[in-house]
Formats: structure tokens, sequence, C-alpha cells
């Protein structure tokens, strides 16, 4: 049956639209008992005829066009372990690789022309827009959804056979696209260096070269850090080869979910609502910490704030309407003026009085960006340099609100460090607020590693009087 709202297709038995989530008619939904529909959706099937715009393959398309800010920042970080990363890299190199390729060849079906040749064409059509070589694909027998990236000198794909089955061809699409965005971002060392240190090769590499703890477990650190960066990198790369959002945030969602029956059940709406929740409880954030993904919520915010910027269109040659870049345009050039104000501040008595003006004048021209272009990029920003500019008034609350607000809705910003350093140094200085402090400043420390804000964390940690062995197990 295809939905009334928005006319993608579901199985008879589904109660609600997969895609919009909203209320299917027919038996499912009227209370009627069904029988269970004990033939599975089958692979690649497929979505209902929809208006598509013609797909977009970039010309000589190269990864940092489209890279996450973060996931660069972060790699540099990872630049100062290279005797781990050398190491690893050799472990892959003699060892490991050879070993997965061996495994591999006897229990997977590798794809070809002429085998799975629809997989095949998919990763063609890949290729095309990410401007790349063919990489080898191997289908693995396994319950479970999930797709992997592994090697260093020709990088190959897994892609796990349930995932196969239960997701439509763009929906598979997209997961191609995203692997194959680490495979063009040459993510895949880092990825399977995490991989060996995480999976047990620490101590071989402990015994073999005698790095010990003291250089393994601060780049292990670096690596989980930076892998959920790259995470992002990797979506927009999926996104770039759908080319439909819709189709790559359900792509995310199932894939979490685990389970193509109870996707069809779901309301995305409501379980976007909670996993945000999650992702801005406390909790939710320290549990983050200690992941190799983000969480879906910011994943699939990310994605929209990438699908919605100039970046993207321009990689597709799909700007907005001429009044859309317009909009933009003002909106930049008002932040612009309220950035330019806010560097004429000084802190010299002789200047308090412009200090003040010109942070008064910084202020209204954010709020003026924040109420005329809302969910511009031009507006993110504005909210984080609301808080510096009340931070300059001296209105402490009012610029933690600003800065907390700011980490709540764009956790992965490139701001973000400064955010919380802001929001810190606020619960520090201004308002004696020491736990709300130590709880940001670990926060910025764990979370942004690679951030220079991250090193000024650990100093007001240490000034604060938390011991440095606490800073480091947090």
């Amino acid at each position: 049956m295809y939905c009334p709202k928005c006319g993608t297709e579901s199985t008879d038995q589904a109660a609600f639209c997969h895609s919009c989530g909203a209320r299917l008619p027919g038996p499912a939904s009227s209370g009627q008992p069904t029988e269970p529909d004990r033939g599975a959706a089958s692979a690649f099937q497929e979505e209902p005829p929809k208006a598509k715009r013609q797909k977009v393959y970039p010309d000589g398309l190269h990864p940092d066009q489209y890279a996450h800010p973060h996931d660069r920042r972060s790699l540099e970080v990872i630049s100062r372990f290279a005797p781990v990363v050398a190491v690893t890299r050799a472990l892959i190199k003699n060892w490991e690789e050879p070993r997965i390729k061996g495994q591999l060849l006897g229990g997977t079906v590798k794809v070809g022309p002429d085998q799975f040749s629809e997989i095949y064409e998919l990763v063609a059509d890949c290729a095309a827009v990410l401007n790349m070589e063919l990489p080898d694909v191997f289908i693995r027998h396994h319950p479970s959804f999930n797709a992997m990236t592994l090697g260093a000198e020709r990088p190959l794909i897994i892609l796990h056979s349930a995932l196969v089955e239960s997701f439509s061809t763009d929906e598979l699409l997209y997961i191609i696209g995203h692997e194959m965005g680490h495979i063009r971002s040459e993510h895949s060392l880092y990825l399977s260096a995490a991989n060996i240190l995480t999976m047990g090769a620490r101590s071989l590499v402990d015994r073999l070269f005698g790095l010990g703890s003291l250089l393994v477990v601060p780049a292990m650190q670096a690596l989980q850090a930076w892998m959920r960066k790259a995470e992002l990198t990797a979506d927009r790369a999926g996104l770039l080869c759908v080319q439909d959002l819709d189709i790559a945030r359900r792509a995310l969602i199932k894939l979490a979910l685990g389970s193509a029956r109870l996707f069809e059940r779901i309301n995305i709406e409501e379980y976007l609502n909670q996993a945000d929740q999650a992702a801005r409880d406390g909790y939710g954030r320290m549990s983050e910490f200690f992941q190799t993904h983000p969480h879906i919520a910011n994943r699939v915010r990310e994605l929209r704030f990438f699908h919605e910027s100039p970046v993207y269109g321009g990689l597709l040659g799909a700007q907005p309407a001429a009044d859309g870049v317009q909009l933009e345009h003002v909106a930049a050039e008002t932040l612009a003026r309220g950035r330019e104000l806010l560097s004429r501040v000084s802190g010299s008595v002789s200047g308090m009085l412009s200090y003040r003006s010109n942070s008064e004048r910084a202020l209204n021209e954010f709020d003026r960006v924040i109420a005329r272009f809302p969910g511009s990029e031009a507006a993110r920003q504005a909210l984080y340099y609301k808080g510096v500019a009340h931070a300059n008034l001296r209105q402490s609350v009012e610029a933690a609100k600003a800065f907390q607000s700011f980490i709540l809705h764009n956790p992965l910003h490139e701001l973000a460090p400064d955010a919380i350093w802001g929001l810190a140094a606020t619960l520090d200085r201004a308002l004696d607020d020491r736990e709300g402090a130590v709880a940001e400043y670990r926060r910025l420390v764990h979370e942004f590693p690679e951030s220079p804000r991250a090193t000024d964390a650990e100093q007001a940690l240490h000034r604060l009087g938390v011991p440095s062995e606490t800073v480091d197990q947090h």
C-alpha cells in the first residue's frame, strides 16, 4: 500500500508509513487482525515512482569540498601519535589485511558485474559521484544490519546479508556511499588502527615495539574522538550519492533500529525527538564519548544542515532560488557586522563607553539575524556570538543561557568547543558554579580533544583542584 501523505510504499500489514510516520489506511490501521507477512520485503524493493530531479555527478569532486570541519582537525591531532599509526599500518599491511582478505575469499561473496550486478551498479554509481575507483565489495552472511570499511593499502567494503535483504535500493545506495566516503577521505587506515587497538592488538603493539600505554592510550582516545567526526564526513558522502535527505534519514534510522519490520511501524519524528532528548541529556552526552559513532539525532541534524547549506547546493549545481541566495547573503553580512563590532571591544578604562556600545550594537545585530533568518548557518553562529556579547556586557546569566542553547542545538558545530568553553568560564568566573564548570571543562577535554580549548580546559581543571588522573579517567 502507498502512504496517502508522502506516497511511500509499505507492506499491507504496516500500520504506519516508514518514511513520514503517518498512519496508513486499511486493515492494519483499522484494528482488524491480520496475518504477518511471511515473505518479508525482498532485496532492492524499489521506492514508488516520485518526481526526482536528475542525478548530478559533480565534476572532479574532492573530499575536502564536503568534509566536516571536525574531521580534518581531529586528524591533525592523530598525527601527533605517528609511532602508533606507523605500527598499526605495519600490522595492517603485513598481518591484518592479508588475514582478513583470506577469510573473505572463503566465507563471503564478492560483488562484481556478474555477481550481484545490481549492487555492483550501485557501487559504480557512487564511484562516479565521488570521483574515485571502485573498491572491492563483499557480502557476508550475518543477521545484523551493518556495513564496514577495512584495510589500508586497498580498502574494501563488507555488507552484511541482512542489510542487503532489508534495505531498499536507494537506502543501500546511501549505505554504500557512506562506506565509500570513508575510503575516498582516506579514513581506512585510521579506522583499521582504531579497530586493532581496541580489539586486543594493543598488548601485541606493546610487546613488539615497547610503546607502552603512555602513548597507546592517548592515541586510542584521539582515534575514538576522531571516528565520531569521520562518520559525519562519510554521512555527507552518502547523501551526495543518494541526493535525497529523506532516504538518507531513513537509512540511518533503520540501521540504528536493526529491524525492517519494526521500522515499518515506527513514528520517525517521535523517534528523532527521543534520540534528540538523549543527545541533550547529560548522561546521554557522556555515553557518546565512549562510542565510535555520534547519536543518530546528531547525525540527522548535521546532515540536514549540510543539505540546506550553499556547499551542498553548489556541489550539485542546485543553489537555492535567487531570493534564497540573497537572504543567505544578507544574513551572512548582518552576522559579519556583529562580529566586526565585537572585534572593536577594548578592555581599557578609557574605552569603556565604546566597549559597552559596541557590545550592545553587536548583540542587536545577532538578534536580528536569529529573528529574520531562522535556520540559516548565520543564525546558528549568531546564537554563539550572543553569548560572547552578553559576557562582554557582564550579563552572565544571559551569556550562560546563550552558550548552553547553542551547545544543545549544535553539539557538533565547529564553534561548539568555544561555546562549551564560554559556558564553563561563565559558570566558573562569574556565576561561582564550580560543579557546573568542572562538568563543562571535562566535557570539552573529552569530546573535543583536538580543540585548542581542550588544553585551556585541562589547565582550568587543575586550577580548580581536580587531580590530573581524575581528568584522564572521565
